[in-house]
């Protein structure tokens, strides 16, 4: 059956331009074929008086669909079609012959398809291109939007090195560009350019990622300076360095990644309206003072969530609007930061935050499992006599607003384990029996066949801590019996969630025999 012409009307429309879902771009390119071999079939079978030949344009549609669909075997077939169309123009069809934009638009197809082996198969390419180009071809002249497209090929391929090529590459196209300024002018760098190399040493775990990302920007900045006005740093640039900071792990780079936050801020509010601090800049922020372990971090950290409630609330902007995600960071950051009972009476102030908040109509940052978990941690690990009774206290809440109706506060295995965490410390006999208790609540829960209770090796571990460190009379018996139990489960079961490991072991043993 002949297509009618309103489908070959449609794929002649850049894909870019075309309506229709996610679906539909998987479909379009195998559509975009079939119109195309239709076409050339009619072609063939003497249907030049339509004019209905295939041209270099009818090809680079069919490409950029491929490029648009996004499939992983997109990139090698929109790469068959390339190498279709320099076939048929060596055999004398001048109509097909691939330009620029062919090319361009195939690296883009090898950079959306994030498969192995396609960042190199770009880059060659490119090379291709510019072989082609020293040769006399002026029709496939690398331009800024090839190399970019490379750039994000190496930049989306996680591989080994892959920041380090795509900063090579950038690297090149500047000092040809600045070689001879008319000729290479199509390579003049621009922000877009800068700023995938900058994300791709964000995305890079090797050692120095972030300093070379700051490196880009600064950069950036120089350059800009110097007569490049298409080139200037905006947020996505600083927020991507303050990721790379965030992720690096490195003594300081919390530090470094609130300065930057700091610049922006300020060159905002000194009227540059590019460099707007956003939701995903105030996270990277916090993620890195979250993560980082250094003195003060968690009140940092929260001082920055202050700042996002504070921009939202004086100016409106959505773009700064905070999520439970960012303050269970904060609360995260409280429970960890070593600061005992203070840490965990500032966690239990920011829950009663986040509950007024959501009450008040901000459903984006109301509590969750999580959000109470780190609350109960807090008091876990604060060494504060009174931190058991908080923990159980906010156990209790939460299990009461659960069977209320709210299933984002459902207490979870990790609750539980925590709660025993706490009592195991206390190093008492009431504790551990108490501590044995949630351990049988756990139990009773899951064996009436609710997963979210199931106890695992670190519940029963922490109870027979819980009794090693009590000094009661019968510790011992207690906590070889808890062993046991779990030893017996394991075999019966081979559930790894339950099997003893050294740390059981280490417990056991820890308990006096004399007990």
């Amino acid at each position: 059956m002949i297509p009618p012409l309103a489908n070959l009307m449609f794929f002649n429309v850049p894909a870019d331009t075309r309506p229709g879902p996610a679906p539909a771009r998987k479909i379009a390119p195998a559509r975009a074929e079939q119109i195309l071999a239709w076409m050339e079939k009619l072609r063939d079978a003497g249907g030049d008086d339509l004019d209905i030949s295939p041209d270099k344009y009818t090809f680079n549609t069919v490409i950029h669909a491929y490029a648009k669909s996004g499939a992983k075997e997109s990139a090698a077939k929109a790469h068959r079609i390339l190498d279709n169309m320099n076939q048929m123009y060596r055999e004398g069809n001048s109509s097909v012959k691939p330009d620029t934009i062919t090319y361009n638009v195939v690296i883009n197809a090898y950079a959306k398809s994030c498969g192995k082996g396609a960042a190199q198969e770009a880059e060659n390419l490119l090379q291709r291109m510019h072989m082609m180009y020293d040769q006399g071809d002026l029709s496939v002249k690398p331009n800024v939007v090839t190399y970019g497209a490379v750039i994000d090929a190496f930049a989306k391929s996680m591989e080994r090195n892959a920041a380090a090529r795509a900063d090579a590459l950038l690297a090149n196209m500047v000092a040809l560009h600045q070689s001879d300024p008319v000729r290479h002018a199509d390579l003049r760098p621009n922000t877009y350019v800068f700023n995938t190399v900058i994300n791709a040493w964000a995305k890079s775990k090797e050692r120095g990622a972030a300093a070379k990302a700051e490196e880009m920007l600064v950069a950036m900045d120089r350059l800009h300076a110097s007569g490049f006005p298409g080139l200037k740093p905006d947020a996505f640039t600083y927020t991507a360095v303050i990721d790379a900071y965030a992720k690096s792990g490195f003594r300081g780079a919390a530090s470094r990644a609130d300065l930057l936050l700091d610049q922006m801020e300020n060159k905002y509010a000194n009227g540059d309206q590019d460099l707007k601090p956003n939701t995903f800049t105030y996270n990277a922020v916090i993620n890195a003072l979250a993560k980082s372990g250094e003195t003060g971090a968690a009140a940092r950290a929260e001082r920055v969530l202050h700042n996002m409630v504070n921009r939202l609330r004086t100016s409106g902007m959505q773009d700064v609007k905070p999520t439970t995600i960012n303050f269970n960071t904060v609360l995260d950051a409280w429970a960890k930061s070593g600061e005992g009972e203070q840490a965990a009476e500032r966690a239990e102030a920011i829950l009663e935050w986040m509950d007024r908040l959501s009450k008040s109509g901000n459903i984006d940052v109301k509590p969750d499992t999580i959000t109470f978990n780190a609350v109960i941690d807090a008091w876990a690990r604060s060494g504060s006599k009174r931190g058991p009774m908080r923990a159980e206290q906010i156990l209790d809440h939460m299990d009461a607003l659960y069977r209320a109706g709210n299933q984002d506060v459902k207490p979870d295995t990790y609750t539980y384990n925590t709660l025993i965490n706490a009592l195991a410390k206390c190093g008492d006999g009431v504790s551990a029996g108490r501590a044995e208790e949630i351990l049988k609540i756990m139990e009773a829960k899951y064996a009436e066949g609710d997963r979210s209770y199931k106890p695992n090796t670190r519940s029963h571990t922490s109870v027979i801590d819980a009794w090693a460190k009590s000094g009661e009379l019968g510790a011992c018996r207690m906590a070889e019996g808890i062993f046991n139990r779990l030893r017996h489960l394991y075999d019966t079961n081979q559930d790894p969630d339950i099997k003893p490991n050294v740390y059981t072991a280490n417990a056991v043993m820890n308990v006096s025999p004399r007990a």
